[in-house]
């Protein structure tokens, strides 16, 4: 998901928190400096329709009584969410949190930053049997067996180079199913 998908589902589900209808919530973002919202806007807003300006999510947050932390956190119930920053550029929603926070100390490092420019491969094949984006097979990927998907696949079958062809693409094959089975386990995802 991109970011302002996250901000609208954290919006939502603070809202709701709040017993507002989304025609009490424009009436908030309104009195806070949103001056056009109306109840659509919100509406848009909440299902990730609406592009944010940096200073839209200030006055969201300011409007709602909270920090763009803790609407991160709201929107990622899950714990699993990946957002997409730009293509081939993804961070779990966990460590967009880490990066708002202040504190050099407190920066993620190691695979949760997955900068690959370009999916691999075996990356769109297992989101696509997953049902989601290649960026969230490889956060995944990152996080289970800290290196990418295909490095861990090949990882795996080493010791099948002595192996004929066939026999080498069976034991990959194998090897993808499980990883699969793991992935989606982790992604609270149905395997396919």
């Amino acid at each position: 998901m991109q970011m302002h998908d996250v901000i609208g589902r954290g919006a939502a589900v603070l809202r709701r928190r709040k017993g507002w209808t989304q025609e009490q919530a424009a009436r908030a973002y309104r009195a806070h400096g949103l001056a056009t919202w109306r109840r659509g806007t919100v509406g848009d807003l909440e299902v990730g329709r609406r592009r944010l300006w940096a200073d839209d999510v200030l006055l969201i947050c300011i409007a709602l009584g909270t920090t763009l932390d803790a609407l991160i956190e709201a929107a990622d119930e899950s714990g699993a969410a990946v957002v997409e920053l730009a293509p081939g550029v993804a961070l779990s929603a966990q460590a967009v949190r880490e990066y708002l926070r202040p504190g050099a100390d407190s920066r993620p490092a190691g695979p949760q930053c997955t900068a690959d420019a370009v999916p691999t491969d075996a990356e769109s094949r297992a989101a696509k049997q997953l049902g989601t984006s290649p960026a969230e097979i490889r956060h995944a990927a990152l996080t289970l067996w800290s290196r990418a998907f295909d490095e861990e696949r090949d990882s795996r079958i080493a010791g099948v180079a002595v192996m004929g062809q066939r026999s080498r693409q069976a034991r990959r094959g194998l090897a993808a199913r499980q990883m699969l089975a793991e992935v989606a386990d982790y992604l609270r995802v149905p395997e396919p």
